[in-house]
């Protein structure tokens, strides 16, 4: 229940700082995490995916919609939370221009 509560404290603070959020990967465990916690369309403007058949999509329950990966380049977030944290290695690498420009995760 604290990672619950930190995590929606932590997002509702930047949200109130103004700042925008986005995640990283419509994987069953970011939904389960976004449902369980109630992270919505207010919380996160968008999901990033790399799966085609994804893309145009929204996620289950939270309707957050899922973009391309090339969405970051023009709509860039603040911060990007990793709904796939099992790969957060390789998402960091892969968005190292969005890092680059000042992004965080």
């Amino acid at each position: 229940m604290k990672i619950k509560t930190d995590l929606l404290e932590l997002l509702s603070k930047l949200k109130k700082l103004g700042k925008s959020i986005a995640a990283y990967g419509a994987s069953a465990k970011g939904t389960v995490l976004s449902n369980y916690c109630g992270i919505d369309r207010d919380l996160v403007s968008y999901v990033i995916d790399d799966t085609p058949e994804k893309q145009g999509l929204l996620t289950p329950g939270s309707h957050i919609e899922i973009v391309p990966p090339s969405y970051l380049q023009s709509h860039r977030p603040d911060y990007l939370l990793l709904f796939a944290w099992n790969f957060a290695e390789e998402l960091i690498e892969n968005t190292k221009e969005y890092r680059n420009a000042g992004g965080r995760y």
